[in-house]
């Protein structure tokens, strides 16, 4: 017979590994979220164009009308296309690396997200530690001593609201530091790919959101 105190404990371990799935599961199904909010709108655009950039056939006026025309929709997704050259590199031989650097971007700008809600908490746990008494607790324990020897005795430490807090707060700047990393780890990607394929720091768009990204990885 199993004794009850065991299968309380056992249904204790399940119920808190059970919960930190679905904590996982829900924090990976908002990410895909945010990634798919930010990168559905230029992979339409990038798609629109390149298929708008196919129909005008061998028309060289065409092409560089098109350019121009569409002058503003290119900087809207990081690039400043200037010749007929650097459109068909980015919207015939290099579309799919284009729409993978999109990607990219979006996963970053998600993460980016998820850090500032996750800076609030980062806040918020730093005022509670802050609001927390900060007490000392006396117990039975083992200690050592000034020749390293280990003795039994009454310790003193923090207390357990006190030690409380203060994890909290080491949990949400850990995880707050975890998404900064894997932000400029997307970004990073994303020059990679926009490098490339030819797209180098020359034709990004000035005040971009990859331009701005890019600046604060070479000043770093």
């Amino acid at each position: 017979e199993i004794p009850l105190r065991l299968v309380g404990s056992e249904m204790c371990i399940r119920d808190r590994f059970i919960s930190k799935n679905r904590e996982a599961k829900k924090a990976q199904e908002e990410f895909n979220n945010k990634v798919v909010e930010a990168a559905a709108e230029p992979v339409t655009a990038i798609t629109e164009l390149s298929t708008a950039w196919n129909r005008l056939g061998n028309d060289m006026a065409a092409k560089n009308k098109f350019i121009e025309d569409n002058k503003d929709r290119f900087e809207d997704l990081g690039f400043s296309i200037k010749t007929v050259k650097e459109a068909e590199d980015l919207l015939v031989a290099n579309k799919s690396k284009f729409i993978e650097a999109c990607l990219e971007r979006a996963k970053a700008l998600a993460v980016q997200e998820l850090a500032v809600e996750k800076y609030k908490e980062v806040l918020k746990a730093q005022q509670e530690l802050e609001a927390t008494p900060k007490a000392y607790v006396s117990k039975k324990g083992t200690y050592k001593d000034g020749y390293g020897v280990e003795r039994k005795g009454v310790i003193i430490e923090k207390s357990r609201d006190w030690k409380k807090a203060e994890d909290a707060v080491a949990k949400a700047e850990r995880e707050y530091n975890a998404l900064i990393n894997q932000q400029v780890e997307f970004t990073a990607k994303e020059r990679e790919i926009l490098d490339s394929i030819g797209g180098g720091a020359d034709k990004v768009a000035e005040g971009s959101i990859e331009a701005v990204s890019y600046t604060h990885l070479r000043a770093h």
